[in-house]
Order: structure tokens, then sequence, then C-alpha cells
């Protein structure tokens, strides 16, 4: 069997990693550079050159020691800097003030729970049926990511109703009209 046969979803799910990333990275950069005067944006833009950096140098130890892999983590590790000055700056956007727009920016501990416990099955369910030992095997396994998928967001659902909400929220207001 090929070796691209295992490097392809090994790439896929470190990719999915990437892109939970740069989705917390393009929201908080918004507002960062919606908020910015011109001399601040002149100040990042300078730290740019430091996170370039940073990724340059990741991107090298991290392809040496774990291929295409590495330089998706070295990608990933970039954005979390990123993510990070830009958390500093909506905390100190919001010092002075009443509102805390970071502070239920983290999922309940159930969810955070379930999402482990969800990965664990799906590890230990790919190992066990999938991909070489027939296609019943790999239904169950399909089986196992499906329930562990309801699972999870039964528990978003019963956990996160300002989120369920939001959302229902958003898809009326869009259906509305």
């Amino acid at each position: 069997m090929s070796v691209f046969y295992f490097e392809g979803p090994m790439l896929l799910r470190w990719y999915c990693l990437y892109v939970l990333v740069i989705a917390v990275n393009g929201t908080t950069e918004c507002f960062v550079f919606a908020t910015m005067s011109k001399s601040q944006v002149d100040r990042y833009n300078q730290k740019m050159v430091a996170f370039s950096v940073l990724f340059l140098i990741s991107s090298l130890v991290l392809t040496s020691y774990l291929g295409s892999v590495g330089f998706i983590l070295a990608n990933c590790l970039n954005m979390i800097a990123r993510i990070l000055h830009s958390i500093y700056y909506i905390g100190e956007y919001y010092k002075n003030s009443e509102y805390k727009p970071l502070s239920n920016v983290c999922p309940s501990p159930y969810v955070i729970a379930s999402l482990l416990l969800s990965l664990c099955l799906t590890c230990m369910s790919e190992s066990y049926f999938c991909c070489d030992k027939g296609a019943v095997y790999r239904l169950l396994h399909i089986c196992i990511g499906g329930l562990a998928l309801c699972s999870t967001l039964a528990v978003i659902y019963w956990k996160e109703t300002h989120v369920v909400t939001f959302v229902n929220d958003q898809y009326r207001n869009r259906h509305k009209h």
C-alpha cells in the first residue's frame, strides 16, 4: 500500500486543526484591525515581521522532524501567536469598560469533555476497524464517528444554550426576508 494512502488522512486531520485556528485568528484580527488607529496598524505590521520569523524558524524545524505535518503545525504556531496578540489587544481595549467580550470564549467543560471523548473513541475505532479490514468494519467505524458527532452535538445543544439561541436567531433572521 502506498505511503500516500496513510499520509493524506493524517494531513487532513492536522489541517482541520489549522482551519479552527485560522477561524479564531480571523475573528480576533478582524476586531483588532477594525478598532486600531493608523499608527497602531503600522506598529502591528512591524510585529508581523516577528510573526513571520517565528513561522520560518518553526517551519524549518518542524518540517525536518514531521514532514508535511510540520508545515501545518508551523502555520498553527504563527496563527496562535497572532491570536494571543489579538487577545491581549482586546483585553486592553475593554480594560476600563463594563464589557468583557472574552469571558465566554471557551466552551463549557462538558463540551470539551465530549470533544475529547469523541476524539478518543474515533481514534480507537480507526485503529480497530479502519480502513483495510473490509467494508463492514469501515461502516462500523463510520457509524461510531456518526454517534460521536451526534453525542457531541447533543451536549452542545444541552450546555451551550446561548450559542444555540444565537444560531437559531441568525437562521430565523436570514429566512424571514
